[in-house]
């Protein structure tokens, strides 16, 4: 068994584990979610708008607001 998993256990299951750590908002998610998918799609603008449902524009104006234009 993992140390991870250890220690999840011997703390009373994976709900606690996470209840003692701050839970991201849903633009931080999002943030994360964009850069993912910058990775995955080799910094594909165009392509990463698409998987969104979003334009170009939209995408760029995220990646302003995430400090990365």
């Amino acid at each position: 068994m993992s140390e991870l998993l250890q220690e999840i256990l011997s703390r009373g299951g994976p709900a606690v584990f996470l209840s003692e750590a701050p839970l991201p908002t849903l633009d931080e998610l999002v943030d994360r979610y964009v850069l993912f998918l910058l990775d995955r799609t080799l910094r594909n603008v165009s392509q990463t708008a698409r998987i969104l449902g979003i334009s170009r524009t939209a995408l760029y104006g995220r990646l302003r607001r995430m400090g990365l234009s």
